[in-house]
């Protein structure tokens, strides 16, 4: 079950990073 919470971390850091640049 670790996916379910990594899932949307892993997401929320993807769109950190693509709104920095």
């Amino acid at each position: 079950m670790l996916s379910f919470v990594f899932f949307p971390l892993f997401f929320f850091l993807l769109s950190s990073v693509y709104q920095a640049g």
